[in-house]
């Protein structure tokens, strides 16, 4: 209608200019609004390259732990654009999306003025009038940021002869509990007909009390009630035939613009066959797509149709809650959120597909682990025939990686997935019994442990603080090389596990501690060598009270080893929530002495007393945790040369 309405007037003018009246006539009768040819106003027009007739493609696809906010506003000089913001949320991106009157002299930086500062655009579409895409982060955030939760109000103000802007808002919000995701389209649709097809990260589980799928229209030059409106399907069944009017503007030329938003529901129109003529309120362009899909549903496909040839739907924005998903070709990258032991395996699948919803197979997926414990994993893998690759690898330290895929698609840009969030714990043993702790030469805090609050603050003289692992534990990665202690020094071990408890060693246990040597410490009577055992808070040893008494030496012809008898004095031992089980030695010797720490005869090794309660986590005996206990220490010291052992027991 409005392309013919157009020539019409074309060929009025020029009939009138013959006549010589010009067009001062047409003028007088600026006829029913979103029909018309428009006056040229002063301002530059968008260039072929920067405005063209494409279809809807989406330019922003987000997920986390956000929410969205839509409004749009058509003025004749200037008012408000509204954001619905959520209490404690913040902003993490802001959009202006601005459309002209058809026919008008288009969109350009500047023709917009936002919050007190003028706003340049990015991007650019044309189908009658002219639109421009502008990312507005900067010029919002701290207004929106700064104010109380509820509806903020931002100055808008127009520059030219424009029919309204859409404003929407990405907030980080730590109110939700469910993984999130907001798509944002922006182009011209084909009024003979547009798809989307939107790919989901799972199947759809109408049980899921938190999920919910909105899709918001951005619709401009759209006048109601006529025969003006645009048609949308989902699934192939009929979502509304009246979309479009003037919903956020007035009804005239310069105030046609409307997006599903705030002051919207999402409930649908009640006859989905109802056209225009019901007027713009009928349909305010906000639909819940729920009722069209089915549990297990993977994908979904929307279709617009303007079958009136004379609506700008140039905005649409999907608002999927507790699921991921893309829209066109992309890619898709699962399960959005896992924790599994260190140990283990973890597999994460990128799904790529094209524009038709297709999968794409044969195309490379290159996996990047971009934060976390395992930061710096990459692998490349092909798709297969559903479009997939996968990726696996096995978790050797706790904290939480964030994992990235991308590809290249057929435009040759670099698409990259949604983040996903990996978690990796340890779990520690309960139950009593005794532990082995292999002493390593690895420097303590090289891969720092972690208590359940975080990593702990450490002030950590990397000279002279070493790595023990528990035997068999989850971080026990091997044990190699040896540390020297040179005369008069002092070297010390520390668990590489924080006590997630109190720990509490009782009275009578006994403690052994093997130091593989590449020569006995030469004063028999043992004063070459103290041994202690205690705990680290992250910067200060702090011995154990019951102190190891060196009480006699002797030589043992049978075994050929120095045996250093020790007695410790009785009373309980604790290591504290959020410390370390450690051990010192200090060389007292005029020279330097090396403490081998590889595997077999040349291990080192402090073995805790058979009541140990469960360090790093004791058993839990009355629904509480409670320690379990050391001391009574009486020690052997078994040293012998060259792979010599000195044992305390």
């Amino acid at each position: 209608m409005k392309h013919k309405v157009f020539r019409f007037l074309v060929c009025l003018v020029v009939v009138l200019s013959m006549l010589g009246l010009g067009t001062a006539a047409l003028a007088a009768d600026p006829g029913t609004p979103g029909t018309g040819p428009q006056p040229d106003t002063a301002g530059p027009v968008p260039t072929t390259a920067s405005a063209s007739a494409t279809a809807l493609q989406p330019v922003v696809t987000e997920s986390g732990y956000i929410t969205l906010s839509l409004d749009a506003v058509g003025v004749t000089t200037s008012g408000n654009l509204r954001v619905d913001k959520p209490a404690g949320a913040t902003v993490k991106e802001a959009y202006l999306i601005t459309s002209d009157v058809w026919g008008a002299n288009g969109v350009y930086d500047g023709v917009v003025t936002l919050n007190g500062l003028p706003v340049s655009y990015s991007q650019y579409a044309a189908f009658g009038a002219h639109h421009g895409w502008a990312d507005v982060t900067s010029i919002v955030k701290a207004t929106i940021d700064a104010a109380a939760a509820g509806l903020v109000s931002i100055p808008y103000i127009e520059n030219n002869y424009l029919d309204g802007s859409i404003l929407a808002v990405i907030f980080d919000d730590p109110s939700q509990t469910a993984i999130n995701t907001v798509v944002l389209l922006f182009g011209a649709q084909n009024t003979d007909g547009d798809n989307f097809n939107v790919l989901l990260s799972k199947p759809v589980d109408k049980t899921d009390p938190n999920l919910s799928m909105e899709l918001s229209l951005g619709i401009s030059y759209s006048y109601q009630p006529t025969g003006q409106y645009s048609v949308v399907d989902v699934n192939s069944q009929r979502l509304t035939t009246c979309a479009g009017g003037q919903d956020d503007g007035f009804a005239d030329n310069g105030g046609l613009i409307t997006v599903g938003g705030i002051g919207d529901s999402p409930a649908n129109p009640p006859d989905p066959y109802q056209d225009g003529y019901a007027g713009p309120r009928y349909d305010d362009e906000l639909y819940d797509l729920l009722p069209f899909v089915n549990n297990g549903d993977t994908t979904v496909i929307i279709q617009t149709l303007n079958p009136s040839d004379d609506d700008d739907l140039h905005f649409a924005a999907l608002f999927m809650k507790s699921i991921t998903s893309i829209v066109g070709e992309g890619i898709l990258l699962t399960p959005d959120t896992a924790t599994n032991d260190v140990g283990t395996t973890h597999t994460v699948t990128a799904t790529v597909q094209d524009d038709a919803g297709n999968p794409i197979e044969g195309r490379d997926v290159t996996f990047n682990i971009i934060s976390g414990p395992h930061a710096g994993y990459t692998a490349t893998v092909a798709t297969d025939a559903n479009g997939q690759a996968s990726y696996t690898y096995t978790g050797t330290a706790e904290g939480t990686d964030t994992i990235t895929a991308s590809f290249v698609d057929s435009k040759g840009d670099t698409k990259v997935s949604n983040e996903v969030t990996k978690e990796w714990v340890a779990v520690p043993e309960t139950g009593g019994g005794a532990r082995v702790w292999q002493l390593d030469s690895e420097i303590f805090g090289a891969s720092a442990p972690t208590s359940p609050d975080g990593p702990q603050s450490q002030s950590i003289n990397a000279v002279s603080i070493y790595e023990m692992e528990k035997n068999n534990g989850l971080g026990d990665d091997g044990q190699t090389g040896s540390v020297n202690i040179p005369a008069g020094e002092t070297r010390t071990w520390v668990s590489d596990l924080v006590a997630l408890a109190d720990v509490t060693y009782v009275a009578d246990g006994s403690w052994k501690v093997e130091l593989s040597t590449d020569s006995p410490w030469i004063d028999d009577d043992a004063s070459g060598c103290d041994v202690l055992i205690g705990q680290w808070d992250g910067s200060v040893f702090t011995p154990f009270s019951s102190v190891f008494n060196m009480f006699s030496v002797t030589w043992d012809t049978e075994v050929g080893k120095y045996i250093f008898e020790l007695q410790g004095q009785s009373g309980d031992e604790t290591v504290f929530k959020d410390n370390y089980l450690a051990i010192q030695i200090t060389n007292k010797d005029d020279v330097d002495h090396t403490v081998y720490t590889g595997e077999g005869d040349y291990a080192s090794c402090l073995t805790s007393p058979e009541n140990d309660p469960g360090y790093p986590l004791p058993e839990m005996a009355t629904g509480i945790l409670a320690g379990l206990g050391l001391t009574g220490l009486a020690a052997f010291i078994i040293v012998k040369s060259r792979k010599s052992k000195i044992v305390l027991s």
